[in-house]
């Protein structure tokens, strides 16, 4: 009997784990120019809007620059949205 309710509380818990995970946003690395409203245009012109973040705030120092953003994407009523991880200048 405790067994199969050990093993009950342990499906929900994996369960919730996992739902956890696939609603948190996918890592990935963008390369695009930023501008001065919060947005990064990739190379395709897919336009990404930066989280207001002190990492967000750091990359808004390089409006113009072209740049490789890592960060958590998630996708919203309008549009991608980048919580920036970190990034680097590839050209000014």
């Amino acid at each position: 009997m405790k067994l199969r309710h050990f093993s009950r509380i342990a499906v929900v818990f994996v369960l919730v784990a996992f739902s956890a995970t696939a609603f948190a946003g996918r890592v990935m690395t963008v390369n695009g120019t930023i501008t001065d409203d919060y947005l990064l245009v990739d190379d395709n012109g897919q336009i990404y809007t930066v989280t207001e973040s002190d990492k967000g705030d750091e990359l808004l120092d390089n409006v113009g620059s072209r740049v490789s953003v890592t960060g958590d994407v998630e996708d919203s009523d309008d549009g991608p949205v980048i919580d920036v991880h970190g990034f680097k200048v590839i050209s000014e």
